[in-house]
């Protein structure tokens, strides 16, 4: 019996609208925050992920950006309502969020002890550490939008893409991985603000891509978006450097 019920867990947290069910609240408050935070400013910090497809969405649709998150909030509740017979079917098991909850934060713990040590280079501010709203805020924001544009999007992009190739379905994975885990690191040395590139953060950001990319495939996007946003906001309010 119990073993039975540790593979419904596990199919059950694996499952994308589970994903969604377990992150609708992290967004909704990601959104709160960015409103209240910067509504009285001239510009919103966003993490790059979340402009990037913000862009994505308004090239599309010709929506203004301002309209964003009221679509996006409309979006995941018709999601929601479009699976309810599949949500009511599964039930929405608190104890399995909870779960899952508890899952992403050991995979992030372990994952900050797995790629840092005494000579970590990476320069994060830990002035945050004292703006522990602002902390989350940016956390969050990397923690699921990153996940969505690189794993949701683009491993499974690369890995349709490869599949037409006479390959091995654990080859395709491997090679999906390895080439978002390359697209996801250079990621972090381009843009407005980018980090200053060193070999050594390149690959220590590879390796956690690499990682985070085979707990998708496994665990599913939820508690990849957690493990992200565990091992980033440890960073953050803990002295591991």
């Amino acid at each position: 019996m119990i073993k039975s019920d540790n593979l419904y867990y596990f199919n059950y947290s694996k499952q994308l609208i589970t994903s969604v069910i377990l992150l609708f609240p992290f967004i909704i408050i990601y959104e709160i925050i960015s409103f209240f935070k910067f509504y009285d400013k001239e510009y919103i910090i966003r993490n790059s992920a979340d402009a990037i497809l913000r862009e994505v969405f308004t090239y599309f649709t010709f929506i203004s950006n301002n309209y964003y998150s009221v679509l996006l909030f409309i979006f995941l509740i018709f999601v929601i309502l479009y699976h309810r017979h599949k949500i009511l079917n599964l039930s929405i098991k608190v104890n399995f969020l909870i779960l899952m909850l508890i899952e992403g934060f050991l995979f992030g713990f372990i994952l900050l002890f797995l790629l840092n040590d005494s000579s970590m280079i990476f320069k994060y501010d830990f002035s945050l550490s004292n703006d522990i709203i602002l902390a989350y805020y940016l956390c969050v924001g990397a923690g699921i939008w990153e996940e969505v544009l690189f794993r949701l999007v683009l491993l499974n992009l690369f890995i349709s893409l490869i599949s037409n190739i006479d390959i091995k379905e654990h080859t395709n994975t491997f090679i999906s991985i390895f080439i978002v885990s390359v697209i996801f690191s250079t990621f972090h040395y381009i843009g407005q603000n980018p980090d200053m590139f060193t070999y050594y953060s390149f690959c220590i950001r590879f390796i956690g891509g690499f990682i985070l990319g085979y707990i998708y495939i496994f665990r599913g996007l939820g508690i990849a978006s957690m493990t992200h946003f565990t091992y980033d906001l440890l960073l953050y309010v803990l002295p591991v450097i």
